[in-house]
C-alpha cells in the first residue's frame, strides 16, 4: 500500500504546482538473484517520513514542491513499460 503523505510538507497534489515529480517503477522481473528491487518505490516513500528534506549536500528543500505520482503499473511489455 502506498502512503499517501509520504513527503510531509513537501508533498502537493497539484502537478503545477511541483517542482519536481515522482514516479515509482517496481520492477525485478530481470533479476535472477535476491529479487526485491520491486519493493524499492514503496520503501522510500516509507523512509521519507523519517528523513529531512535535505539533498546528499545538505542543502535544506523546504521550497520545492513534490507531486508523487504513485507507481507504473506492471506490463510485460517491456517496451512499453519502460
Amino acid at each position: 500500500m502506498i502512503d499517501p503523505h509520504p513527503w510531509g510538507e513537501l508533498l502537493t497534489g497539484e502537478l503545477q504546482e511541483a517542482g519536481a515529480c515522482i514516479m515509482g517503477v517496481p520492477f525485478d522481473l530481470a533479476v535472477s538473484y535476491a529479487k526485491g528491487t520491486a519493493q524499492a518505490p514503496e520503501r522510500i516513500r516509507y523512509l521519507y517520513r523519517y528523513l529531512p528534506p535535505t539533498t546528499e549536500t545538505g542543502v535544506y528543500l523546504n521550497q520545492l514542491k513534490v507531486f508523487d505520482a504513485g507507481d507504473m503499473p506492471l506490463d510485460l511489455q517491456w517496451e512499453r513499460y519502460f
